[in-house]
């Protein structure tokens, strides 16, 4: 039974030669009568690899039978001629490249119609280097047609992009007929730039030492050259927008016709280039159109040279106005810009002034149509102080902040001491109302500076009764503080917050009075 089981075994291997072989025969006939362009040399190179491996595995089963090495010989014979096959059968080869072919001694007659059976025989007879030759050529095609496919992609990517623009409103200072275009977001134009110069970047390095075609290389050359430009136009751009929008309020100011003529003719310049640079490109807003046209990129940067230029001179400017109001170092460069370009606007276009004064919230205005008289203040407590001479608020706003300032000074001076002659005949609650807060604090402190200087002035013996005395009363005060402070909890906020600021000034006071007893200074 085993001599059966290795009889059948052995019919079987040499069955599966004898198969091999026939199915060899059949399709090398195949082969040889395929056109060079109808073959698949993809997948003759897959069937000739089975082939081989099946040979193999049959050699260790008939290691005698002497069909073996003779399709070994065959097959490998063939497969010695695929690199040829796979090249001449490259799908990629266009016109040029079998032009070139027809160049290589020995394939002068060879084009894509020639028989397979006369690629062989032709293989046969010329040198290996001009069968490696043809095979650098198809692998320029395969190269080319792959850069090619990337380019296209380039083209596909940037053919729907457009420079995104939004509208640079007119202003009341500006006083333009219509607004002007601006760019938006281009952030996404970026990006774009990046992915398109990382891929031209492997394309150019992955030549080699094979040269393209010189289409290909002046497509790729031209999209470099234009995707630089871009970046370095889009750059320039964005930058000079910047600039063109952080002065143009400043610039078409009255302040800036009268500090800086100069200034205002080298900006009006400017701003006829931006206008016309992008009223054009609203025009046409295509990214890759509008980017690389011609003398653009020399306009940005001739822009961006003056305003450059002008931005020096507006340091030196703005410079000028903080020394002329000293409040203003208070103030950042675009806050002290926005403050005069909005000058002719005090009602509503100085948001920058609390940070100039302390404490103050808005100014009071007179109410009839047409004036811009500063009439009084309001603080952030609520606190308002009609100002003794009124401020016109117009001109240079350096001049009437000044102004403003003195007013300031002179009212609050006129309420302090206001303040400290009533202080000892009105009632407290009366009092607090009556005057603004840090003046009643302030007379407080300079009333209990007097009374506790005059005790001091003493000789020893009267000094001790008379601090006495003072720390009575003033316990006294500080207790009908507190009180009214008791009662103003429940009934009126705005008391309570007054009274509670009182009562810790008088708190503190107390406490250097008690100090000084302590000290042993009577």
């Amino acid at each position: 039974e085993q001599e059966m089981d290795a009889a059948r075994l052995a019919v079987g291997h040499r069955s599966a030669l004898w198969q091999l072989l026939r199915n060899w025969l059949q399709d090398f006939e195949t082969w040889c009568q395929t056109q060079l362009g109808d073959l698949d040399a993809v997948t003759v190179t897959g069937q000739i690899s089975q082939i081989l491996g099946k040979v193999e595995r049959l050699r260790v089963h008939l290691p005698s039978n002497e069909i073996v090495p003779h399709l070994t010989q065959l097959t490998s014979s063939f497969h010695r001629h695929l690199p040829l096959l796979q090249a001449l059968c490259c799908p990629q080869l266009t016109p040029t490249h079998w032009l070139q072919i027809q160049r290589v001694p020995g394939f002068e007659a060879v084009e894509s119609g020639t028989c397979v059976c006369d690629v062989l025989d032709l293989a046969g007879r010329v040198g290996s280097s001009r069968v490696a030759d043809v095979c650098t050529i198809a692998t320029l095609a395969s190269r080319e047609d792959r850069v090619a496919r990337r380019l296209q992609e380039i083209d596909d990517s940037w053919a729907k992009v457009s420079l995104p623009l939004g509208v640079h409103a007119a202003t009341a200072i500006s006083q333009r007929v219509r607004p002007t275009p601006i760019l938006g977001d281009l952030s996404h134009v970026f990006a774009r730039l990046e992915d398109s110069r990382t891929l031209l970047e492997s394309l150019l390095g992955s030549k080699g030492d094979v040269q393209l075609g010189f289409t290909l290389r002046e497509r790729l050359q031209t999209w470099e050259a234009q995707i630089e430009l871009m970046f370095t136009t889009l750059s320039a751009w964005q930058l000079c927008q910047t600039r063109w929008v952080y002065l143009e309020t400043i610039f078409h100011g009255p302040e800036a016709a009268r500090d800086m003529g100069k200034g205002v003719k080298l900006f009006d310049s400017v701003d006829k280039l931006w206008v016309k640079t992008m009223l054009r490109a609203q025009q046409d807003c295509h990214a890759v159109a509008a980017t690389t046209r011609p003398g653009l990129l020399e306009t940005l940067e001739l822009c961006n040279s003056h305003l450059e230029q002008l931005l020096k001179g507006l340091d030196e400017f703005l410079e000028t106005k903080r020394q002329a109001f000293p409040r203003f170092y208070f103030l950042s460069n675009s806050e002290l810009l926005a403050s005069i370009a909005n000058a002719a606007r005090p009602r509503t276009g100085q948001p920058h002034l609390p940070k100039c004064f302390g404490d103050l919230k808005s100014l009071q205005f007179e109410t009839a149509a047409g004036l811009n008289d500063v009439v009084g203040l309001v603080a952030t407590n609520g606190d308002t102080l009609s100002l003794l001479d009124p401020v016109r608020a117009r001109g240079r706003i350096e001049v009437w902040l000044a102004g403003l300032e003195a007013s300031m000074r002179s009212t609050l001076q006129d309420q302090l001491l206001a303040a400290l002659r009533n202080e000892a005949t009105m009632p407290v609650l009366q009092w607090l109302s009556a005057f603004p807060t840090q003046s009643c604090l302030v007379a407080m402190q300079i009333s209990w500076a007097r009374d506790i200087g005059a005790c001091l002035s003493l000789n020893r013996l009267k000094r001790r009764d008379a601090l006495a005395q003072f720390t009575k009363r003033f316990s006294e005060k500080l207790g009908t503080m507190v009180g009214l402070l008791q009662e103003a909890s429940a009934e009126s906020r705005g008391n309570w917050a007054v009274l509670t600021r009182a009562v810790t000034l008088l708190l503190h006071l107390q406490a250097v009075t008690k100090e000084l007893v302590g000290s042993k200074v009577a």
